[in-house]
């Protein structure tokens, strides 16, 4: 009858069990396994325009792990999937750096242990911080009751919202009174009447809205 290290235990269990620091032993197949997947992934996220850090939940018997990152839609953990894969990552936190600023970034994590690399977690989309705000509108006179309204863009806007009110003061876009167009345009026509108006505008791309741009006024006709 074959020997036994542990009462009631088969040979091949006890010696699973005795090997010191094997974590996730295939009893099955006496193999080592690699780290579950990293599942709470991001636990914390945070941007700015030139930097991205996230924060993960530890993966048990995991030794380091692997961030793979790429620009623009997809991200892969295959070779040429990524722009960069960053290896040995000891904590549960890391930081890209020399990002470009409102920009759409994507990433994968996974988790090292002795017996090699887990698969990915989910991919993660993420932007950097929302849209620095524009410089103040041009303003000119249009046909009659309308003034032209124009602005350099800012890089990585998509739309703008324009706001503006019948006053030379300085105003806040949420004041009473404010009117708002959103336009694709640059130029865009306001049509006013004939007064004194202020405006300002923002830019918005999909991490959100910029603060709004100083404030530029026109008297029309």
């Amino acid at each position: 009858m074959g020997k036994r290290l542990h009462r009631g235990l088969p040979l091949i269990a006890a010696l699973a069990l005795a090997v010191a620091g094997c974590q996730n032993i295939n009893i099955e197949g006496g193999e080592p396994e690699p780290p579950d997947a990293p599942g709470d992934w991001p636990s914390q996220v945070s941007t700015t325009t030139t930097t991205i850090t996230v924060t993960w939940t530890a993966v048990a018997d995991a030794t380091s792990y692997n961030l793979y990152w790429a620009a623009g839609p997809t991200v892969s953990t295959a070779p040429g999937g990524y722009d960069e894969k960053i290896t040995g990552l000891t904590g549960t936190s890391t930081m890209i750096s020399a990002l470009d600023a409102y920009s759409e970034y994507h990433f994968m994590l996974t988790a090292v242990g002795d017996a090699g690399e887990s698969d990915p977690g989910p991919a993660l989309q993420l932007w950097t911080a929302p849209i620095a705000p524009p410089d103040a509108p041009t303003l000119g006179q249009g046909a009659a009751d309308s003034i032209v309204v124009g602005w350099t863009p800012a890089g990585g806007a998509v739309v703008w919202m324009i706001f503006w009110l019948e006053t030379a003061a300085d105003f806040n876009v949420t004041d009473a009174g404010v009117q708002s167009q959103i336009t694709m345009n640059n130029p865009e026509t306001i049509t006013t009447g004939a007064g004194t108006f202020s405006f300002k505008f923002t830019a918005i791309n999909a991490c959100g809205s910029s603060d709004p741009s100083p404030m530029s006024t026109i008297t029309t006709d």
